[in-house]
């Protein structure tokens, strides 16, 4: 198993004394035009931690990469997207700061339009 984090600037200190094989520190605030850069160089990340697991010849078990995650939302995004995506490349991302990655909502109108959509409303 390899591991990688993304941090946010101002919580890196919070995270002193944890290890993770790769740790990368985004904006608190992130712009939108920085997060595909970003986006970018963490699936690289990604692909690389695997592959390292996959040539590790004292591996346990199958190979995987845990993403853990420090900062905003749009990351959390990011990395459930990549869970997906890089799924069809073979690649095993899980999310174990995340108890679910269904995505749900209390608002009823919402939920009625999800039903529909699902084929369960009337």
């Amino acid at each position: 198993m390899k591991s990688i984090i993304l941090v946010s600037d101002q919580k890196v200190n919070d995270h002193v004394g944890e290890y993770y094989d790769e740790i990368v520190e985004v904006p608190h605030q992130p712009m939108a035009d920085s997060i595909e850069e970003i986006a970018v160089n963490v699936r690289q990340k990604i692909r690389q931690l695997w592959q390292q697991d996959v040539d590790d010849k004292e591996r346990d078990g199958e190979p995987v990469v845990h993403a853990f995650l420090d900062a905003a939302s749009p990351f959390n995004a990011m990395l459930i997207d990549y869970q997906i995506v890089l799924r069809d490349e073979g690649v095993k991302l899980e999310l174990p700061y995340l108890e679910t990655t269904e995505r749900t909502t209390q608002d009823p109108e919402a939920q009625e339009l999800l039903a529909k959509l699902d084929g369960r409303g009337s």
